[in-house]
């Protein structure tokens, strides 16, 4: 409730008025569905709000909340049926995700339901089986790297609810070289630089994000205006953003230690909800439908529950394969590969092996050689065939990674010499990794 009033106050108070007047809108019914013993609200999150504070101001979360919904019940001329609105309950959430789809169509001052923004867009499109983006995935690294730090996890989300499509600006054209950041084959983003030791960059570069009244209280002065304005093509951003880096961290080395980077990602930590939420009244729909940035949640909320539920709790399609297994060459990283190479493979991780599988098949041939031809010239490798051939550099290339390749006992049994599969065309992960 909290966080519907800091986003929607306005709109919500709207909402009330229009309620206490005419009631709620008998052409639009709640979408619910029923999860671990609760009733989730799907859609109608700020209805559901209005409704509440209408029917008891007090459960508000300040008091100039419960003055002006305490106002606007004083003047209600209709009667208390808006406390038990028409709901359709659905067996599964995307049993309601058409009807939900057609209503968002414009807000109006808050009687019209909410249309979605950009992050709304981007996670209905996880949700139905789309493909991750890294400048997206980027705000949600932020808002796990520094949940413990409250100044920066309120200046993240602060830039977040502001300047949500700058990120793209600012990731794509030069933070992910900065960060020697990639989108892993789990869709989250993996960097090297260590997250406090880069504090000081992020520190200045969301604080020049926001305007300067939406700064949180104790936010540094922006030395450098982040925006679409400051940022409006690939070099000038670049140039501003490593003017930013070499201002706040310099020569630093912000290498993240050997166990940090080994981590397993997917930290599934709940996120602390902000204080002074009010519990669910007995009765009432969750309003577990929304989390601070706007989209649905997964489960319900229970009465006091001092959690709301992360983004790791989106509801997606966990049967469907991993793109590592349907795209060519999708799980492999590619961060610190030439530049030729790192193009090559991103253009194949586009590639679908079922949809093309002749265009991928020339595609891996070129790209091992490419791979192949890296590392032999990395490592100043000598290729005594003169024929030039891809067999011979793989043969050279698994015996310098692995000196006793042709040995009984190999001492990288990985390579394939003596599997089942003993080809050096099946060492391809291999060279890109190493």
């Amino acid at each position: 409730m909290s966080r519907l009033l800091a986003e929607f106050g306005d709109e919500i108070t709207a909402l009330a008025r229009s309620i206490a007047h005419h009631g709620l809108d008998p052409t639009q019914s709640w979408a619910v569905v029923e999860e671990q013993g609760q009733v989730v609200v799907l859609e109608g999150n700020r209805r559901l709000t209005a409704c509440r504070l209408l029917e008891r101001p007090s459960r508000a979360p300040t008091p100039d909340w419960v003055d002006r919904f305490r106002r606007i019940s004083s003047t209600a001329t209709t009667d208390d049926s808006y406390q038990r609105p028409n709901c359709v309950l659905f067996d599964r959430r995307a049993d309601a995700r058409y009807w939900i789809q057609i209503k968002h169509h414009g807000r109006g001052a808050g009687e019209g339901t909410a249309p979605w923004g950009p992050e709304m867009v981007y996670l209905d499109q996880l949700n139905n089986g789309g493909e991750p983006e890294g400048w997206n995935e980027f705000w949600y690294w932020l808002e796990e790297a520094y949940r413990p730090d409250p100044q920066m996890a309120d200046l993240v989300n602060q830039a977040r609810r502001k300047q949500y499509t700058t990120m793209k600006r600012v990731y794509d054209w030069k933070v992910k070289e900065l960060l020697n950041a990639e989108l892993g084959s789990d869709g989250t983003v993996h960097a090297s630089a260590d997250p406090q030791k880069i504090r000081p960059f992020i520190e200045a570069l969301l604080t020049g994000m926001l305007p300067t009244g939406a700064r949180p209280a104790g936010s540094p002065p922006a030395g450098t205006v982040i925006s679409s304005r400051t940022l409006n093509d690939q070099e000038t951003a670049s140039n501003t953003l490593k003017c930013l880096w070499n201002r706040t961290i310099g020569q630093a080395d912000v290498t993240a230690d050997y166990h940090a980077r080994a981590a397993e990602p997917g930290d599934t930590q709940k996120r602390p909800a902000p204080t002074g939420s009010p519990p669910s009244p007995a009765g009432a729909a969750a309003p577990g439908g929304e989390t601070s940035h706007g989209h649905p949640s997964s489960t319900a909320q229970d009465a006091g529950d001092p959690f709301q539920p992360d983004r790791t709790s989106r509801p997606r399609n966990h049967d469907r394969p991993r793109k590592g297994e349907t795209h060519l060459y999708a799980d492999v990283r590619r961060a610190s590969l030439p530049g030729r190479l790192r193009e090559m493979l991103k253009e194949c991780s586009d590639l679908k092996i079922d949809d093309h599988p002749q265009v991928c098949a020339v595609m891996a041939r070129v790209t091992l050689e490419l791979a192949v031809d890296a590392l032999i010239n990395h490592h100043h490798l000598t290729v005594k065939n003169q024929k030039n051939r891809l067999v011979d550099k793989l043969k050279v290339v698994l015996r310098h990674l692995d000196p006793h390749y042709d040995a009984k006992e190999p001492g990288r049994p990985e390579l394939g010499a003596h599997g089942p599969q003993s080809s050096p065309a099946t060492s391809k992960v291999s060279f890109f990794e190493i």
